[in-house]
């Protein structure tokens, strides 16, 4: 039968207990590590602005554990071609970006001294249409007396796309002729033409100062092609 050395046991424990306290040991040492700053949080994150909007953004330190943590020497970056970046001076964790063209612009900010930052992107989207002009067609046509003729209104934006009137409205120079604005189509006026002269007409949005214009000639005899008409 083999025999058990007893007087061994005792020095295992004692072995056991020492690496048990080396680990407890390592761990609490570990807990107690100075708070150091690992990471850089930019808010607001990945936002969507209008051409001409400014925006201001933080930076937030964190450490290892997760805290915050302060920011010594924030140096901020932004792409230009996008919009221009100017940093508070009062308090340089924040900057405000102005956008100037629609795109996607890229933003950084870094601790000085350094290779921690955080990087944050801006979509910038084109400003909402809005009625810009109005176009009269035709334009500087010539009439003979008691002719008519239709108008048309078009809006446009600043695009240049074509844009809603809601609140056209006409006017014409009564001295060579009568409008008439279409009841189902108020962005249609009719002229008719009762005197030779050249009459002005114009269609404005109503509540703006946005309009258009053209003139009309109107004449008593109106020659084509070598013909007469009366």
């Amino acid at each position: 039968m083999m025999k058990t050395n007893k007087k061994r046991l005792p020095g295992f424990v004692a072995l056991a207990v020492v690496c048990l306290s080396l680990f407890i040991l390592a761990g609490i040492v570990h807990a107690d590590d100075p708070p150091v700053l690992t990471s850089i949080s930019i808010t607001p994150q990945n936002p969507t602005m209008t051409v001409g909007e400014s925006l201001t953004f933080t930076a937030t330190g964190y450490d290892q554990y997760g805290d915050s943590f302060p920011l010594n020497d924030p140096q901020w970056s932004a792409d230009t071609t996008y919009g221009t970046l100017t940093v508070d001076p009062q308090d340089p964790t924040k900057a405000t970006f102005t956008a100037t063209s629609p795109g996607v612009a890229g933003m950084m900010c870094g601790e000085g001294g350094t290779q921690i930052a955080g990087s944050n992107e801006i979509t910038i989207a084109q400003d909402s249409p809005v009625l810009t002009s109005i176009s009269i067609t035709p334009y500087h046509p010539t009439m003979t007396v008691g002719e008519s003729l239709t108008f048309t209104a078009t809006g446009y934006d600043q695009y240049g796309d074509p844009f809603p009137l809601n609140d056209p409205q006409w006017w014409a120079n009564p001295q060579y002729g009568t409008l008439t604005v279409d009841p189902q189509d108020p962005t249609k006026a009719t002229f008719t033409a009762t005197a030779a002269g050249i009459a002005g007409i114009m269609c404005e949005e109503g509540g703006t100062q946005i309009s258009g214009s053209t003139e009309i000639t109107t004449v008593i005899f109106h020659m084509e092609v070598g013909h007469f008409y009366r």
